[in-house]
């Protein structure tokens, strides 16, 4: 266990675990956010960190603000809409239910465009 011989540390923890615990329960989906892909990034964060509410609290916002992100991702020039939608089929193939790492992905690829 960890912090066996410090409980100021203990008593820290708690306190921050317990904060976080209570955002993400009166955590509401911001409006751009449909509510299955926000049930989904709770329970996605809930399975990787079963352990730590800060970090699914953390988690989830990272998510949420990726897919918000990537909502608002239009092609540049060069790029028609046909093959952007193809690109963002290909980043949600690979990586399901990360809207960190499709971002990421399209972002990547774009950088390509704009040299």
């Amino acid at each position: 266990a960890k912090w066996t011989e410090d409980y100021c540390m203990q008593v820290h923890t708690v306190e921050e675990e317990t904060e976080a615990y209570l955002d993400i329960s009166e955590m509401k989906p911001p409006q751009s956010v449909p509510d299955d892909v926000f049930a989904a990034v709770k329970d996605s964060a809930r399975r990787k960190w079963a352990r730590s509410y800060q970090m699914q609290a953390h988690t989830i916002q990272e998510q949420l603000d990726a897919y918000e992100e990537l909502q608002k991702i239009k092609p540049p020039e060069g790029v028609s809409e046909k093959a952007m939608k193809k690109l963002e089929r290909r980043a949600k193939e690979k990586w399901p239910g990360n809207h960190e790492m499709q971002l990421h992905s399209l972002r990547e690829f774009l950088k390509t465009f704009e040299q």
